[in-house]
């Protein structure tokens, strides 16, 4: 059981994660070693087996994940994270060979880190005339040169012991990396100094059998090496136990790493907003746009940041530049959640407040964070509420517009079963000299209220004020405010509300 377990989980750990094929060359390792230095009988032959079934997994293994990932694996990388899996033909080819350059430079000498390195800290290579080429190919002819030198020696001794530590090194580094390589499958991500955890036990055996080999001939020679090893090696340990420390530390370090990666900028503007700095995560957040356009989390963030400085300066300015911007975050698909829970959080605080203004634009933004999210009916009741809210602050023509835009949404059984939309929408439109319009109301709103009651008075003097050409065209505007003929019939009855025999026959 637990063999099988163990099985089940190396499996699982290959399918989802790069390092995880990892596991399969450890199965592969002491078996090739075994062919290597020519053990005979029947544990030889068991470790051909195990080899071929082990390169076999590892094959099957690439294409199964290289096929998952163009399908819809690929709908989830992101130019933004791995600017080479968008990228075919010559220029992503080139591009894979610069990051392993970088990937050469954080294995032997991580001067500098980041904790992350997607667009566009490491610039695309667009063809084969960038001078940056000069970089893999030295790096490429270097291992060249190495296999060349190893294989020369191993013609001539096939036990040749430093030959077969450097190659067996080499294929260890070889074999880890290539499913991080972006050359064998798509990759979640441009460079991920995780991923070089494990070929990294391969650079430094390599480093440790050095010094060893060296201290066989000359002890004074290896200990001065591993004193030079020390001095270089050790600075760097340090640097990254600082960058560690704390979330400000592991944030600057980025940012002095790469600058240009606009998710670095982002995961700033994120910090920034944390630690109650908005005006610098304004400023991150901004910059990570300007680095990629399409970087449409900033939107959330500089809400975020905009509403911490309304809070801080109670600017009204900042707070409706704060809500669209936060509304622009919901249409994000990454920050979607995110941004719905905040405008929620505000909006509730501002459905509590005393005052009329702050009522109003929570009004307006649950109308139009409702219909962001597709719930019509929710929308189009906030819509309405919002709209005779304005109407009774005078606000006439941002009353009608916002009471037009509710019945687009809400169901028209429950907009006829409100009068009182039609009763606002008729003043309002009478107060901005839109007579047509305001007849049609009027007569919607006479017909679904009981006559004696203040709103029948106020829809009948609002059409007794009519003339009659007014009310002759108002008859054809009836139509889209009612659900049937009947309705309609009777609302008309009411344009002629000053002809008392009209009104009692109806």
């Amino acid at each position: 059981a637990a063999f099988t377990a163990c099985i089940a989980v190396t499996v699982a750990a290959a399918l989802f994660k790069e390092t995880g094929i990892t596991f399969v060359a450890l199965l592969v390792a002491w078996p090739l070693a075994a062919l290597v230095l020519g053990e005979r009988g029947t544990y030889a032959s068991f470790a051909y087996r195990t080899t071929t079934a082990a390169v076999l997994t590892f094959l099957g293994y690439l294409v199964v994940r290289a096929s998952l990932m163009g399908g819809v694996g690929l709908l989830l990388l992101r130019e933004l994270e791995n600017p080479i899996a968008v990228r075919r033909g010559v220029s992503a080819f080139l591009s894979a060979l610069q990051v392993h350059t970088v990937y050469a430079q954080l294995l032997v000498m991580p001067t500098s880190l980041s904790f992350d390195y997607s667009f566009n800290c490491i610039p695309i290579v667009e063809n084969l005339y960038d001078i940056r080429n000069a970089r893999p190919a030295l790096l490429y002819l270097l291992v060249g040169a190495t296999v060349a030198w190893a294989c020369r020696r191993l013609r001539r001794s096939r036990h040749d012991e430093a030959a077969l530590v450097v190659l067996a090194c080499l294929s260890w580094m070889a074999a880890t990396f290539a499913p991080a390589s972006h050359l064998v499958m798509p990759v979640g991500t441009m460079v991920a100094e995780r991923l070089l955890y494990v070929p990294s036990l391969g650079a430094c055996t390599l480093a440790a059998y050095a010094v060893w080999h060296v201290g066989q001939v000359s002890p004074r020679t290896a200990a001065a090496a591993l004193v030079v090893l020390a001095a270089l090696w050790l600075p760097t340990l340090v640097q990254g136990n600082e960058m560690w420390s704390s979330q400000s530390s592991f944030i600057a370090a980025g940012l002095a790493r790469c600058p240009t990666s606009a998710k670095v900028q982002a995961n700033a503007g994120l910090h920034y907003n944390g630690i109650g700095q908005p005006e610098r995560a304004i400023a991150a957040f901004s910059e990570g746009r300007k680095l990629y356009p399409k970087l449409c989390e900033a939107d959330h963030g500089i809400g975020l940041a905009l509403f911490a400085l309304f809070q801080r300066e109670s600017n009204g300015d900042l707070l409706s530049e704060a809500l669209d911007h936060l509304h622009e975050g919901v249409q994000c698909v990454w920050t979607t959640t995110k941004a719905v829970n905040s405008l929620r959080a505000i909006y509730q605080a501002l459905s509590s407040s005393q005052e009329v203004v702050s009522q109003s634009m929570a009004l307006r933004g649950w109308a139009k964070l409702a219909e962001q999210l597709g719930n019509w009916n929710v929308a189009g009741s906030t819509w309405l509420d919002y709209g005779i809210l304005l109407a009774g602050q005078g606000m006439h023509a941002d009353a009608l517009a916002a009471l037009d835009r509710g019945r687009l949404f809400v169901a028209q059984d429950q907009a006829m079963g409100q009068p009182n939309i039609f009763l606002w929408s008729a003043t309002s439109a009478a107060a901005l000299g839109r007579y047509v319009e305001a007849g049609a109301h009027a007569a919607v709103a006479a017909s679904l209220t009981e006559p004696g009651t203040d709103a029948h008075s106020i829809a009948q003097s609002v059409l007794a004020g009519l003339s009659p050409d007014v009310r002759t065209a108002a008859r054809t505007a009836l139509r889209p405010l009612v659900r049937s003929a009947q309705e309609a019939e009777r609302a008309a009855a009411f344009l002629h509300v000053h002809n008392r025999e009209v009104a009692r026959e109806l």
